[in-house]
């Protein structure tokens, strides 16, 4: 075996209040498995904060139907930054985590029941999903998949993939392909503006074919990214002059078998390890 990517972890989001966000998915969206509860100074991402020792504190929660879990992550000893400007559907970065779910207009119907904000309708282009946004700001997307691990009563599952703004989409195509494994395209559009964008953009699915799965890969079940490349504007850095920890999606963690295989493989393809 060189290596094998499992599945999606986790996905992080950078909060104000551990606990609120924690229990809000944990109500609403049956992330009721806390994994860990840990408080420590984050002394390996130093790079992604300005060169200083952030204490923070974090949970690893889990939905047991299937799927990645959420690590909610909230400095301290400073005060969060928000994004300078709103997020824009296909800046750069991940603009929303994915969610699968087997029910898609129970869970819409549960959404809209409990009034969140910027609920959008089921749109059925390539696989039926639906957006919203949290009580916290974060782009939610909710996507038709059947997977279940355990806990088939669940309205929905766990994370499922990201949506992510890409500035070069043949460049980032070939990236994940040779990286971790994407390589099946499933879906390959321009489209045009709705009510979710604002503009003609392209946008392509991609997945894994998952022919070994080891570690978690049972539990996390298969996963998709989506990558979003605008092409009526200039997107902007989600995070451009703001700390890893910041408010909003600060990384997307992959269950991994053989690390030392893929540092190889970043050297030679030229993505190397920080």
């Amino acid at each position: 075996m060189d290596e094998i990517i499992n599945g999606i972890q986790q996905i992080g989001i950078g909060v104000v209040d551990v606990k609120k966000v924690f229990n809000w998915y944990r109500k609403h969206l049956g992330f009721d498995i806390l994994l860990f509860e840990d408080e420590a100074v984050a002394s390996l991402m130093t790079k992604y904060t300005n060169g200083n020792a952030e204490k923070r504190e974090a949970y690893l929660s889990l939905n047991m139907t299937g799927g990645g879990g959420l690590e909610i992550w909230q400095f301290k000893d400073r005060i969060p930054s928000k994004p300078r400007y709103p997020i824009q559907f296909g800046d750069l970065g991940i603009y929303a985590m994915k969610i699968r779910c087997k029910n898609l207009n129970e869970i819409h119907s549960y959404l809209r029941g409990i009034k969140v904000s910027h609920l959008s309708e089921i749109n059925h282009v390539y696989r039926s999903n639906f957006y919203f946004s949290d009580p916290f700001g974060n782009r939610v997307q909710i996507v038709e998949d059947h997977y279940v691990f355990c806990n088939e009563s669940s309205k929905n599952g766990g994370v499922q993939g990201a949506v992510i703004g890409v500035s070069d989409m043949e460049t980032s195509l070939k990236f994940y392909s040779s990286m971790l494994g994407y390589s099946i395209v499933a879906y390959d559009a321009i489209e045009t503006a709705d009510e979710i964008s604002k503009g003609k953009f392209r946008r392509a699915v991609i997945s894994q074919e998952r022919k070994l799965v080891g570690g978690f890969g049972e539990l996390l079940g298969p996963t998709q990214l989506e990558l979003i490349q605008v092409l009526e504007r200039k997107p902007i850095k989600i995070f451009e002059n703001r700390l890893w920890g910041d408010l909003g999606y600060i990384h997307l963690c992959f269950d991994v078998s053989g690390m030392s295989s893929i540092r190889e493989k970043g050297k030679q393809n030229n993505y190397p390890f920080p």
